[in-house]
């Protein structure tokens, strides 16, 4: 009975699937009614090329989504003309006709017109289409966590580039101009920026013209290491930061019907592992090769043994036992970021909760300790390469301590609140300090 029941359900679900590939093939009614207005017919756009090169080309409208490069139509003998198809729902004005030379990395930009032929030569491509800039620490690695910005003009130009460790130092800008000097500025932070300017070469790199390696000094500055990018012949590396490939290879997506009957395959496929596991777990088959491979599995629990404790049912839940430090809660009590007086002998101290330096504990035995990663400093975090030097100060006036975060380039956090620099903060027994890594608690 149970052999019938599936195979009814299979053959309902498979008549089910190839109903709906079915109704996916169909044309759609309405657009095949006799009454209905024809579409627009789609217009062209008339382009001569005067140089021989290999170009591709891609239309960029006003507002959304520009199309995929492709290779621009090949002009006829009795015509040297191409003809680029424009969408028929695409609106013109607005609108504008990239040209990309594979061959150079230059390009072309035009605005879509219909009523006139567009001559393309070799002083209509005024841009590159890709340009790599280095920022490293000589010795180090690539910088990471500063921003790069690449600026030209008239006409005006301006990209920005914040470094991810991803980027392993390398910011990519796309589109710049060819013909005018660019300036390049590193910044981070407070840091002296470091700025250069040079133009462009008319011929550069067909992936990408690569900027010479700039060198910061910042002491605070965040490294990676160089990602292993070879460079090729022109000089521009060949790995992860090398320039993006103009247009994707031909015949790489798949149509709805393909990635139709591949889901349907997966799934089939699925459901058939599902059930060889259920049903070889039913007849044992599993338990027995488990044992043959040496695990013991332990046997079923008797009827008359102690029943199961069910942990959605509160009444049969085993009650929680609150952990506390010692004999009662340190925390007790205390709301934090109310300073308290102190009139006991004076004993306060940073713990480490978690994190860098999780367990370790400094005496707070001076009523002006520095914190950072300086080896100088009274609490000296030098494996930490997120703290500062000179990170923040802990200072105690009578029985008040207060904490200053001393402009650090990650700052300094207190219950989750990020300190204003320079700007000293109250603490109180508790209170949660988060420097660098490492998350503190202050307690007297």
């Amino acid at each position: 009975m149970l052999r019938s029941v599936r195979a009814a359900a299979i053959a309902a679900c498979a008549f089910a699937l190839f109903g709906g590939v079915a109704q996916a093939q169909k044309p759609d009614a309405k657009t095949t009614a006799p009454n209905q207005a024809p579409a627009r017919r789609s217009a062209t756009m008339q382009v001569r090329v005067t140089f021989s090169g290999s170009l591709l080309y891609r239309l960029i409208p006003s507002a959304g989504v520009p199309t995929v490069p492709i290779p621009i139509p090949a002009a006829s003998a009795s015509a040297p003309v191409a003809a680029i198809p424009l969408p028929a729902n695409m609106v013109v004005h607005g609108t504008t006709l990239e040209l990309i030379d594979s061959s150079t990395g230059k390009v072309a930009r035009f605005p879509v017109q219909t009523r006139k032929v567009i001559t393309v030569d070799d002083t209509s491509f005024t841009l590159v289409q890709t340009v790599l800039v280095p920022v490293e620490v000589e010795n180090k690695g690539g910088v990471t966590d500063a921003t790069v910005t690449l600026t030209s003009g008239p006409p005006t130009y301006h990209q920005q580039w914040t470094l991810k460790p991803a980027d392993g130092g390398v910011a990519q800008f796309t589109n710049v101009p060819l013909t005018t000097p660019v300036t390049v500025k590193v910044t981070n932070g407070t840091d002296p920026p470091f700025v250069q300017t040079q133009t462009l070469p008319s011929n550069p790199p067909p992936d990408g013209y690569r900027w010479p390696v700039i060198y910061v000094s910042w002491s605070d500055v965040h490294t990676v290491p160089l990602q292993n990018a070879t460079p090729n012949a022109s000089g521009v590396p060949t790995g992860s930061n090398a320039a993006p490939s103009a247009a994707p290879a031909a015949g790489t997506s798949a149509s709805p019907i393909n990635r139709l009957f591949s889901m349907v395959f997966s799934i089939g496929l699925l459901g058939f592992l599902g059930w060889g596991l259920y049903t070889g777990y039913q007849r044992g088959h599993i338990k027995k090769m488990l044992e043959n491979m040496g695990v013991v599995l332990p046997p079923p629990e008797s009827a008359d043994s102690t029943p199961a404790v069910n942990p959605f049912n509160p009444r049969e839940r085993t009650p929680i036992i609150p952990i506390t430090e010692g004999v009662t809660d340190p925390l007790a009590g205390v709301t934090p970021g109310a300073p308290q007086a102190y009139n006991g002998p004076p004993a306060p101290k940073l713990i480490g909760k978690a994190g860098a330096y999780s367990g370790s504990t400094y005496q707070l035995s001076t009523s002006t300790m520095q914190i950072g990663r300086d080896s100088g400093c009274d609490i000296s975090l030098t494996t930490d390469a997120n703290v500062s030097r000179q990170h923040a100060t802990i200072t105690s006036t009578g029985a008040t301590f207060s904490i200053m975060d001393n402009g650090s380039s990650n700052g300094t956090f207190v219950n989750g609140a990020r300190l204003l620099p320079n700007d000293p903060k109250c603490l109180a027994p508790g209170d949660e300090i988060h420097i660098g890594n490492t998350r503190f608690r202050f307690e007297v």
